[in-house]
Formats: structure tokens, C-alpha cells, sequence
């Protein structure tokens, strides 16, 4: 999903709004401009790179402001196992999660410290942190105390060494995110707090305290995904504002069997709200493939490289040409004289919906755009979130998708993709279509085809409204909201540039034979099956094939035809 928006029709890119949302209690939902699939969705001006973040009144005249993070830092702590003498301590633990605490843990939690409102844990992107006897918590974060008490628990009896290093106010913070420890903490603090002691302790080691921070939801966690052709890091993974907004800041950097000068990151989206697609604008379904995937960028841009925006004065058609903004990532370049890779990079920020049953996943690939391999996919990786039910939100595990060509769902998307356009003129899809204004009123009716063009988008009572103004009919030049789902898109915009399309291919059985030579005297291997490839070429009754996906991926050779199927 994509960066903070500023006035849409001068805009030059996906958004993403850092908004709170309209009370669903409320009879008439003012309706909160809102990133939605990842876009932001805000009144969009000229494209300004380093914009801060977006603070606007929302409908009902109240200001809408982001909330804050929740993260932090941990240190481990050792001490002697000695009888607990507790201390009068106005600002540490409620006095039976305290002694709960010490119970399973062995520790005295008597010198703990809350603090809560705390500025410190969104300096390292978190929620709430434990560093020694302080315990951090973000407001309206204290839900997470019993998760970080366990974690000085674990600190005193000394198992907590740092894993990695982040930066805050006060310079570098050694950081454990070890998950084993993270998921301990979860279960012992919420025995802890449920008064569920059981006789289970941890083992507790001596030592002294360490400056080492855990924290909850850590924005790094660092697990590279290595592809054919490089690594795919997610250097920043993170669910921020209590659950509302999932941050994501994803490096790419090539390696040795990158044969470009420069790569650029594509990414799929597939939105869920309430159980059903959804869409940001009517110019977005156009270009969705059905089983729900698109490309994530806003409906105005030609380009789908995630950090690009507007034409440039000259090779407008060329996707390598386009420039792109600091605040939603970069390419990827290669010095041409120490031959040393820039890292390309993807940042972007998708609101969590506020409806339950709600997803949105996306499938980021990197392509070379330049050199030998231009138009080649160097691989892909998946992540995203997911609300149940029950509203609890959590992270798609990151991972890799794809060792080179993505993904089928991927290669769906690219061909919607380029068969669309940009978004062109809207028509009311039946007569008697209502305009609204900001508070649902109505404000008149349009005919079918009556023309609007759309401003921005907006979101009310789980429903996503386009907002813009009327261009015929009897409400001609009349500025308000309509309801996605009645407009429809002309197709009067401008072609999209296209994206490569690969016929991907299957093997149909295990143990095909790939050969050599067309003459069959030697075989190089026997493929799996469902061994993705494409076909280059046919010599002497055989497919000459290519070998796009897996530990295998570059390999060429000769197969029979019957043995592989479309994808």
C-alpha cells in the first residue's frame, strides 16, 4: 500500500494516511480520508518529498492525529537467588501481578519501574520496551504490561543477551529479538496476570544487569530472504499506533548473479474488508485480476514501480525513466566503477482496517531494469497483515515467495495491470446516484452517466466513498461523495507501461528429464514436479526451457513437450 498523499490530482503516488477513524457507533459516520490497500487517501497537492506526517480535521471539526507508537529496549539482568524483601514502589507493579511475578520468576520486581505515556519506545518504533527495571509503555499501551514485566523477569535471572542494535535518542541500543523469548513472555505474563501460576519457573543464571532491550512488536526482525539473484531484508516490520497501521521499510540488494545496473520493486496487493474485495476506487477494479490481486500504485501514475509518481518530460513510456521520492523507497544502482550496489527500497505504511475478517497482503518483487538481465524478476517475498474476528491484527510472516519469476497470483495482477488504464472519467453507473457531503447528507441525485472525476477517496461505516466533482447533469459542478460501488470508470485514461509477463510453464510429473542437448545424449537433471520454467525456443521435436523459480533458477535444457503444463 502506499505513502502519505497530498492532493490527489497533482499527486505522484500511492498513499498513506495517519489518521484515527470515525466511531462506528456514531448515526451519520463523518467520512475520514484513509489509506486504504496501502495508498493514502488524503487531499494530495504537489509531491513533496520528507512530508511530515498529516494532521487534518476530520468531519466532525476534531483534529486527526497519529498515535503513537509502541517499542523499546531490554536489558538482561542476573542476580542472586535470594528470599524477596519487597519495597514500597508507587510507580511499579500492580501489587498481584508483582507478586505472581515473583513467584514463577524467583526475582524481586520490587525496584521495577512503569513508565507509562512514555516517549521513548516509538524512538525504536515500538510499543512498549523493558531495559533493566524500567519498563516503557507508549500511550494506551498498558495491555502490554504484564508481556514486558516478564521480560525484566527474564533480564534479572540473566538469559537476555542483545541480538542487534537500533538507534535512539541517546545513539546505538543493543536489542534482543529473540523469539523464543517473545512468545515466553506472552505466556507468562498473561499466566501472570490471570493469577495462573502453576508451579513451572524459569531457570535463573547469576550475573549483573545488562543494557540490552526487548521489545514488544520490534520493528526489526531481520530475517533475510535470499533469492537467486540477491537479499530481500525487511529492515523494518512493524505494527505501530496500537494495531492501526503496519509499517514496512524493505531493502534489496543484488548479488553476483545480478547481470543490471539498475533495479526497481513492484508489489502486488489483495485487500479483504469484511470478508469481501475491496478496492480502493473505481479505476483500481478495473485493473484487478478476479481472484482479487492488483498492483499496488494509485490509479493516476502510469508506472508501476512502487517509488515512482508522474511522467517525466521525456521517455514517458520507459519504466526505468521515471524518478522516484525518497519518502516510498528508491532504485537500485550499480556504481559503475566500484561495481558496489545502492540498496533498492520500498516504504509503505497500510492502515489496518477497522473491520473484522480483514486482510491485505502483498507480493514485492524486485526487476531488473537495465543491463543484460532488463526485464528479468529477480524474486519476491511476501507480508501483509491479517484482523480475525475477534479484531486481534498480526503480521504475515515475511518470507520468500519466489527465488525469480513471482508468483502465479503475481503474474495475474501484472496482466490486469496491463491491459488497464489510469484512472479516466467516472459515470454513475444508474439514474438516481446520490452525492453526499461530509456528513452523508444527501445532496442531490445524478442521472446514469452523469460524469464526476474524482479528487480523493474516503471511508465511512466499512463503505469507501469517492470524493469529487460532478461534470454534467443537473448537479453539474457539484462537489461531494459518492459511493464507489455506483461509479463506474469510461477508460478514457492514459495506457499503463507494462510490466514483463511471463508464461510461466509446470512440469506435469516427478523425475521429467532435462537434457543437455536437444539430441538427447546427456542429462543434466531430473526436475521435480511442478518445477516452474518458461519455454525459449523448440529444436528437434523438443522445448528448449528456462528454469524461473527455485534453487535451480537460470538453468536452461531440453524436455518434451508433453511433459509440462501452463501454470
Amino acid at each position: 500500500m502506499q505513502k502519505k498523499i497530498k492532493n490527489e490530482e497533482a499527486a505522484q503516488q500511492p498513499e498513506v494516511a495517519q489518521r484515527k477513524e470515525s466511531k462506528s457507533n456514531k448515526k451519520k459516520a463523518a467520512i475520514q480520508a484513509k489509506s486504504f490497500g496501502g495508498k493514502p487517501l488524503q487531499p494530495i497537492q504537489t509531491k513533496q518529498k520528507g512530508q511530515p506526517p498529516i494532521q487534518a480535521k476530520g468531519f466532525d471539526g476534531k483534529p486527526l492525529q497519529p498515535i503513537p507508537t509502541k517499542q523499546a529496549s531490554q536489558s538482561p539482568i542476573q542476580v542472586k537467588q535470594q528470599p524477596i524483601q519487597r519495597k514500597s514502589n508507587p510507580h511499579g507493579l500492580p501489587h498481584q501481578l508483582q507478586s505472581n511475578m515473583e513467584n514463577m520468576g524467583g526475582v524481586d520486581l520490587s525496584d521495577v519501574k512503569v513508565h507509562k505515556n512514555s516517549d521513548k519506545p516509538v524512538q525504536l518504533n515500538a510499543h512498549a520496551y523493558a531495559q533493566g527495571s524500567d519498563i516503557h509503555l507508549a500511550p494506551g499501551q498498558d495491555k502490554h504490561l504484564p508481556h514486558e514485566a516478564w521480560h525484566v523477569v527474564q533480564q534479572k535471572q540473566g538469559r537476555v543477551q542483545a541480538t542487534t542494535q537500533m538507534k535512539n535518542s541517546n545513539g546505538k541500543v543493543g536489542v534482543n529479538d529473540n523469539p523464543a523469548l517473545e512468545r515466553e513472555a506472552d505466556v507468562m505474563g498473561e499466566k501472570a496476570r490471570q493469577g495462573t501460576q502453576g508451579t513451572t519457573k524459569t531457570e535463573q543464571t547469576n550475573g549483573n544487569t545488562s543494557s540490552t532491550v526487548q521489545m514488544k512488536n520490534a520493528v526489526i526482525q531481520r530475517v533475510p530472504k535470499n533469492s537467486h539473484y540477491g537479499t530481500f531484508t525487511d529492515t523494518t516490520y512493524a505494527l505501530q499506533s496500537g494495531d492501526t497501521k503496519l509499517r514496512m521499510v524493505l531493502n534489496f540488494k543484488p548479488n553476483a548473479n545480478a547481470d543490471s545496473t539498475k533495479v526497481g520493486l513492484t508489489q502486488t496487493v489483495k485487500a479483504i474488508k469484511a470478508g469481501k474485495k475491496a478496492t480502493i476506487d473505481p479505476n483500481a477494479s478495473t485493473k484487478m485480476a478476479p481472484d482479487g490481486h492488483r498492483i499496488d500504485q494509485h490509479s493516476k501514475y502510469r508506472n508501476p514501480l512502487y517509488a515512482t509518481g508522474s511522467e517525466p518530460v521525456t521517455n514517458k513510456d520507459k519504466l526505468e525513466s521515471y524518478s522516484t521520492s525518497a519518502s516510498w523507497g528508491q532504485h537500485g544502482d550499480k556504481d559503475p566503477h566500484t561495481k558496489v550496489w545502492t540498496d533498492a527500497i520500498l516504504k509503505d505504511t497500510p492502515t489496518v482496517s477497522t473491520s473484522n475478517n480483514s486482510s491485505t497482503e502483498f507480493e514485492t518483487a524486485a526487476i531488473a531494469l537495465e543491463g543484460n538481465d532488463k526485464g528479468t524478476y529477480y524474486g519476491s517475498i511476501k507480508w501483509g497483515w491479517k484482523k480475525d474476528g475477534a479484531g486481534k491484527v498480526t503480521k504475515t510472516t515475511f518470507d520468500a515467495v519466489s527465488k525469480g519469476t513471482p508468483s502465479k497470483n503475481f503474474l495475474k495482477a501484472v496482466k490486469a495491470w496491463n491491459d488497464g488504464t489510469t484512472r479516466g472519467t467516472y459515470a454513475a453507473k444508474a439514474d438516481n446516484t446520490p452525492l453526499y457531503d461530509g456528513t452523508l447528507k444527501e445532496l442531490g441525485k445524478l442521472k446514469k452517466d452523469d460524469t464526476f472525476i474524482q479528487e480523493k477517496a474516503a471511508e465511512a461505516g466499512g463503505i469507501i466513498y469517492t470524493y469529487g466533482k460532478v461534470t454534467s447533469g443537473t448537479q453539474n459542478t457539484k462537489k461531494g461523495y459518492i459511493k464507489s460501488s455506483d461509479l463506474k470508470d469510461k477508460g478514457d485514461g492514459k495506457n499503463t507501461i507494462d510490466l514483463p509477463l511471463v508464461a510461466v510453464k509446470l512440469t506435469k510429473e516427478a523425475n521429467v528429464p532435462l537434457y543437455v542437448d536437444a539430441d538427447k545424449k546427456n542429462k543434466a537433471m531430473d526436475l521435480p514436479i511442478n518445477t516452474r520454467l518458461k519455454v525459449t525456443g523448440e529444436e528437434k521435436g523438443l522445448h528448449k526451457v528456462e528454469i524461473v523459480d527455485g534453487t535451480n533458477t537460470t538453468k536452461t535444457g531440453y524436455l518434451e513437450k508433453n511433459k509440462i503444463k501452463d501454470e
